[in-house]
């Protein structure tokens, strides 16, 4: 049996830099991954601008392949309007190397990380907590879950608290028609029902495509209508689509409760972080990897730690998570409407571009959607949460 202070369940984004924290702040610590680096994950790989600010840009720049400072709207794979900025929007890059970037990162500051090492048991008792895998046992004061919210900590401790929307995604090869047109743009559709939006994300030799439902009761068919996409598309005539993967986007159900049981926190994807709208949650899950850390190595009982972690997530992403949710389920509602929206008010568009930066708050798109909502259709202000 290995004894230490904490154990992390999971090396994706909010496990490693969970660790990378521990390790800087002389927190003995193992990190368990089941999975070696690098491996495929599903995800776009788009990156917030502001992560230059958080993560190690000597590391970072390496790993960008596509700089995004144009988005390109359609509606029903038809039409377009772009946003463009002087400024980035957002970095392109390979997931698997920046997962591989933060394990390494957290390795190089002492963290201990064991790859091939997939959890399957947890036993918590009052002083400590026990962690199986089948090659070791472990002991520890804390576990922290950042293995997905389809791991263990999450089925075991989580309890129902998250939601689950479908998505799936593959990468494309060929001559990508996106970029002839448009440069280099990330392409944003929504339909073609109501709750149903697509995504198309340039790398340096392939783009990835993906498809997602967010709105509740929604049922299609994904690959059909991926299927579909790939038919009508203008950025994506003529390219030819890999293999599909389907994958969940797990959001919080309830914006409250405690991120935590025993001596067991949730991280990241485990927690549900992540937007609802635009499904981003790298940098929800490198936030509660950093607020987790430093819970855990400021107290020693279950519960203080437990809530000051829960209180300060709460603070900082739930306000967001909220707007965010409202965004939506507005847009998941009235497709057509929201279109419009964005592409006859430029000030919208621009505050849409803000948020993909990490400029603008979801708190404050609310204000400016519910103010234009209020005058122009006379809608009673209580119907539109203020934030």
């Amino acid at each position: 049996m290995i004894e230490t202070r904490v154990v992390v369940a999971g090396c994706g984004p909010a496990g490693s830099w969970a660790l990378y924290n521990l390790a800087k702040n002389g927190v003995p610590a193992v990190g368990l991954e089941k999975h070696a680096f690098p491996r495929y994950k599903p995800c776009g790989g788009g990156l917030s601008p502001k992560l230059l600010q958080v993560l190690p840009a000597d590391k970072l720049k390496p790993l960008i392949e596509v700089v995004i400072k144009k988005l390109v709207f359609t509606f029903n794979c038809r039409d377009r309007f772009p946003i463009e900025s002087g400024e980035p929007i957002a970095f392109m890059l390979r997931r698997p190397m920046l997962d591989k970037m933060l394990a390494d990162h957290a390795a190089q500051a002492g963290a201990k990380i064991y790859f091939g090492q997939e959890v399957t048991g947890i036993q918590q008792h009052r002083d400590y907590v026990i962690v199986n895998t089948p090659e070791e046992t472990y002991r520890a004061a804390f576990l922290l879950g950042s293995d997905g919210a389809t791991g263990i900590t999450a089925r075991e401790f989580s309890h129902g608290s998250i939601t689950s929307y479908p998505t799936i995604t593959c990468m494309a090869e060929g001559e990508f028609p996106g970029k002839s047109q448009e440069g280099d743009a990330v392409w944003i559709n929504l339909g073609p029902k109501n709750g149903v939006y697509g995504w198309i994300f340039p790398k340096k030799d392939y783009v990835t495509v993906g498809l997602g439902i967010f709105k509740k009761g929604v049922r299609i068919n994904l690959k059909e209508t991926m299927d579909d996409m790939f038919r009508v598309h203008p950025a994506l005539k003529g390219m030819k689509p890999g293999k599909y993967y389907g994958h969940p986007l797990p959001v919080r159900k309830r914006l409250g409760g405690k991120l935590g049981k025993g001596r067991v926190l949730f991280l990241g994807d485990a927690a549900g972080l992540v937007d609802p709208f635009l499904g981003e949650g790298i940098i929800y899950a490198l936030r509660s990897g950093e607020l987790a850390a430093g819970s855990v190595s400021s107290e020693n009982l279950p519960g203080p730690v437990r809530d000051n972690y829960s209180r300060a997530v709460a603070a900082e992403m739930f306000p967001q998570f909220r707007s965010a949710g409202w965004i939506a389920a507005l847009i998941g509602s009235f497709p057509s409407a929201a279109y419009k929206l964005l592409k006859d008010h430029a000030s919208l568009s621009d505050f849409y571009r803000g948020v993909m930066m990490g400029e603008s708050k979801y708190t404050e798109v609310v204000s400016r959607i519910r103010n234009r909502l209020v005058k122009d259709h006379r809608l009673p202000s209580d119907s539109i949460p203020r934030k």
